[in-house]
């Protein structure tokens, strides 16, 4: 039996109000060690005391014990002309010689980075052998725009509109967070695209919905949320964004929407007061509404354009923007899952094609290139 949309998406989606996310960033937040300028030379590398994994760990002045993400051994990496974890692999480099390496190259240059930092949550494993991560190596002039900020003036500004809308915590990735970056996307009221054809001529799409119904996943039509998609870092990965956004039932596919090849809200990392952020945040929202009518013309307009060979202009269309081939081959296998004969079933491909990435910018980053082919093409 065919689901409501609202208690589909309750079923398929962990949802999360507002204001208990803000009180997640906010926890977060109360974890970070305060901004450090740190001369590299004087950064002091320990190992980790793993016997069968060995790893290292910096005793940074006035912080602490720490251990690195991905993304800090990647900065550290670049400052020093290596891939950390190639050069000082902990299995054949020991930690003193890992040491005198880094003093010897830091001794002669005298850089120093602004060391961003956080505490381990109680009972995280390495707790007991390290006080917390090192998030971020940075410019020491560089000013991170923080999440916590973004979400305080988005409650003080728009409290009215945002205390009773949720957003999707397992969207991309099973949180909100990776080492890099932070993605939340907010869902809305949904559009009803058209009845599902049950009676589909293709055997495969009429096999798709069967099993969808039988598994209690199977909307009463063709839902599509809308909402906005938030995205930032603050280690120096990506600015700050807003975008529209569609998440589709059906297949539980997301999509990330330009405005007229902008964005509803972008700003690099730089000094910035609250009127300013308040005059960012006012400027996306007014602009909200027009984006969404847009995107719910625009999805009807590729639902209704039927092509003979929608494979070869999915092959046409991923060569121009020269994707390799084996995503090309991904997005052929996404759109067999679902062979809809039209541009909205290539979209829906695309979009599709990110559920077997498991990195988090790069399932964004396919869900903006749907955006975009539903921008060239409706």
């Amino acid at each position: 039996m065919s689901r409501s949309p609202r208690g589909l998406l309750q079923q398929q989606r962990k949802l999360i109000k507002f204001d208990d996310l803000v009180d997640r960033i906010h926890r977060l937040h109360d974890q970070n060690f305060e901004d450090k300028v740190v001369d590299l030379e004087n950064i002091n590398v320990v190992s980790d005391g793993n016997k069968s994994r060995p790893g290292v760990f910096l005793d940074v002045p006035e912080i602490g014990k720490l251990s690195l993400t991905d993304w800090s051994k990647k900065q550290l990496g670049s400052t020093l002309g290596i891939k950390f974890d190639k050069w000082f692999d902990p299995a054949v480099i020991s930690a003193e010689e890992i040491q005198q390496e880094i003093q010897r190259r830091f001794s002669r240059t005298h850089e120093a980075r602004k060391v961003r930092a956080r505490r381990f949550e109680k009972d995280a494993p390495g707790t007991k052998h390290a006080d917390g991560y090192i998030r971020a190596f940075l410019s020491p002039t560089y000013a991170p725009i923080d999440d916590v900020r973004i979400f305080d003036r988005m409650n003080k500004r728009f409290r009215g509109h945002m205390s009773d809308v949720n957003f999707m915590q397992n969207h991309l990735g099973s949180d909100f967070f990776s080492d890099r970056s932070s993605h939340y996307t907010m869902v809305g009221e949904p559009v009803n695209m058209g009845a599902i054809d049950r009676k589909h001529s293709d055997p495969k799409v009429r096999h798709i919905y069967d099993i969808a119904e039988m598994g209690g996943a199977l909307p009463d039509s063709d839902w599509v949320y809308q909402g906005f998609h938030f995205r930032n870092s603050e280690v120096g990965y990506t600015a700050v964004t807003i975008d529209a956004s569609t998440f589709r039932l059906v297949c539980l596919n997301g999509m990330i929407v330009k405005v007229n090849d902008g964005r509803l809200l972008y700003r690099v990392h730089r000094s910035i007061d609250d009127d300013s952020i308040d005059s960012l945040l006012d400027g996306a929202f007014r602009k909200m509404p027009a984006a969404w009518e847009r995107t719910r013309k625009q999805m009807q307009a590729l639902r209704g354009h039927v092509l003979d060979d929608p494979q070869a202009e999915i092959t046409k269309y991923l060569h121009n923007q020269k994707a390799t081939k084996t995503f090309q081959e991904a997005v052929l296998e996404a759109f067999a899952e679902e062979p809809l004969p039209n541009r909205y079933g290539i979209m829906q491909a695309l979009s599709r094609a990110s559920h077997r990435e498991t990195d988090m910018d790069k399932r964004a980053e396919i869900e903006e290139m749907a955006g975009n082919y539903m921008a060239r093409y409706a």
